[in-house]
């Protein structure tokens, strides 16, 4: 699991200029931490980061 979101990080990351490891920090049980940082970065809806990084 860790390699796989380790490569999604970075697919995201290039995609999305500005988004930096902490804005992608996943912790099991608080993911919702992460989805907030990232909806309010990129100023998209949740199911919208989640296609994001189902796809990267």
């Amino acid at each position: 699991m860790k390699i796989n979101w380790d490569k999604k990080k970075d697919k995201i990351r290039q995609k999305f200029i500005g988004i930096t490891n902490r804005d992608l920090d996943y912790r099991v049980g608080k993911e919702y931490k992460m989805l907030e940082r990232l909806k309010e970065k990129l100023g998209k809806t949740e199911e919208e980061i989640l296609n994001i990084i189902i796809e990267s």
